[in-house]
């Protein structure tokens, strides 16, 4: 990975360490719907996570 992609990534981890919250949109029969998702930085990787019983898996 180079030093510019590394420096993104480690900005866009300081934004969110504090929350790991944040919100995925999306649209259900025309309609909007928001729904917060965890947002988790391991292994110099970005993961999000949600249950597997609700309207965010397919």
């Amino acid at each position: 990975m180079n030093d510019k992609m590394s420096k993104v990534k480690d900005e866009v981890w300081n934004y969110f360490k504090d929350s790991q919250y944040i919100f995925l949109a999306t649209s259900e029969e025309n309609q909007p719907r928001v729904r917060p998702i965890t947002l988790i930085y391991f292994d110099k990787k970005f993961w999000v996570t949600t249950g597997t019983n609700n309207n965010k898996v397919a």
